[in-house]
């Protein structure tokens, strides 16, 4: 008894520095991090992006585990026999036990699952906006849907479904190799002998998986809401004549077909269930491939503006709803084509405010006169009004920002990443209508320190 709990000690220790080893440095971040966050009074920020993460990793992590898990049960039943492989002298020889399959697919599904949990931890985003969405009270005028649907849970169903398809379709493609290996699959006369235990294990991840495409035609019939396929965003003609009806039979079609195939679990048979998935890829391929081609080239071509107008007229109006435009307010203001010589006076200041610098010339100039430091990266050019003197001005103006992705690599570390290049410094101004005597602009903020030169 000394003896095993010696040795679940070792072995726990051993996993402890294996741990602390790939993991360390990880966690070292992590903890600084929460410091920091600590100190600045907003735990949260640390908290929400973290605990996120390691739920949507946890869950995902279970997904697949059980998937394959379960998947792999019928390889290591206690009905299923050790594998044994005869010597040349005829001596038998035990290749691998029940138990130490059953181990190696437990730590296989294992490690696919954590992996695959820490490959989509990246995904938190899309699931804090699928928990926290909001109706926004506005509906699609073909769905009736709500647009919130569009840009915070669409994407987690996305997701989910795609999860799902994926490790399923992966289930089934180890599941056909582990048979073959196994010696359940085999030929007789160029025909395939398949055990009805095997059929019905292959019927029950087919059904599985044309459930989930079918939730899948669903998802892709919202998604012409939201496709960029033609001129503008949203649903064609072709979408909404030939693209959604398939999406719809197809959806139909792969929902009986995974009733079927679920059904073929207490039936059997190869050729039902071989059947179903012939016709739903036919349909497949007629309805969201040929059809939608033939009908753009046959119907659409010919007379495109007549037959987009109405949903480019749709288009037109949730954009303007979008920016507000539709509450715009059109007046109109009688406008003289002469002027007076009392008007230049009145107008001085305006006139002397006329823009000449172009932004993307003088964004040019800024970077290269007024970068500084490699670290520094100026990315646009605005144009504002200040009070310069007693006098109104218009004046170009860009901010000197920070990009940590043009420090050498061997400043990359936690103290300059958070407490020394935070931040960028200093602003370049120059006016609209004036140049320096080399044709470049005349800075009145540059360089750094920020100097001002505005003249009197």
């Amino acid at each position: 008894m000394g003896a095993v709990v010696m040795r679940s000690i070792r072995i726990l220790f051993l996993v402890l520095i294996g741990v602390f080893f790939f993991f360390g440095s990880v966690l070292a971040t992590w903890y600084t991090d929460w410091l920091w966050f600590l100190d600045l009074g907003y735990p949260g920020v640390f908290w929400t992006p973290f605990l996120s993460r390691a739920g949507l990793a946890a869950t995902v992590a279970a997904i697949v585990f059980v998937i394959l898990y379960l998947n792999a049960r019928p390889f290591f039943s206690r009905q299923s026999t050790p594998k044994i492989l005869l010597r040349g002298d005829g001596q038998p020889v035990r290749l691998w036990s029940n138990r130490a399959v059953r181990q190696a697919v437990w730590i296989g599904a294992a490690t696919l699952a954590v992996l695959a949990g820490l490959g989509n931890s990246r995904r938190w985003l899309i699931f804090q906006q699928f928990v926290h969405a909001q109706p926004s009270g506005v509906r699609d005028p073909i769905f009736g849907v709500d647009v919130s649907f569009y840009m915070l849970q669409f994407p987690f169903y996305r997701f989910l479904e795609s999860l799902l398809w994926s490790w399923l379709l992966f289930a089934m493609a180890l599941v056909i190799v582990a048979y073959a290996v196994d010696g359940a699959l085999q030929t007789t006369q160029g025909r395939w002998i398949v055990p009805p235990a095997v059929r019905a294990h292959l019927s029950l991840l087919a059904g599985l998986l044309f459930l989930v495409r079918a939730a899948g035609f669903r998802l892709d019939a919202y998604e012409l809401m939201i496709s960029q396929r033609g001129l503008y965003f949203g649903p064609t003609y072709t979408d909404l004549h030939a693209r959604l009806p398939a999406l719809n039979v197809l959806s139909v079609l792969a929902l009986i077909g995974a009733v079927l195939l679920l059904a073929n679990v207490r039936l059997k048979t190869l050729r039902f269930g071989a059947g179903v998935v012939v016709a739903m890829v036919a349909a497949w391929f007629l309805g969201a491939g040929m059809i939608p081609g033939l009908v753009q080239q046959i119907v659409v071509g010919p007379n495109e503006l007549t037959r987009e107008m109405p949903y480019l007229r749709q288009h037109i109006q949730s954009t303007r709803r979008a920016f507000l435009l539709d509450r715009a307010v059109d007046r109109t203001f009688p406008a003289a084509e002469t002027l007076p010589p009392a008007a230049i006076p009145r107008n001085a200041a305006t006139l002397r405010n006329v823009r000449l610098w172009d932004y993307r010339p003088l964004l040019d100039a800024y970077r290269q006169l007024q970068g500084l430091r490699a670290y520094y990266m100026i990315n646009d050019v605005d144009v504002d009004r200040y009070v310069v003197g007693s006098e109104q001005r218009q004046i170009m103006l860009a901010a000197r920002e920070m990009d940590v992705n043009r420090l050498p690599a061997q400043a990359r570390n936690w103290v300059n990443d958070h407490q020394i290049y935070t931040h960028g410094y200093g602003a370049v101004a120059s006016p609209v209508n004036r140049i320096s005597e080399g044709g470049m602009p005349e800075f009145w903020l540059s360089d750094l320190p920020p100097a001002h030169r505005v003249p009197e």
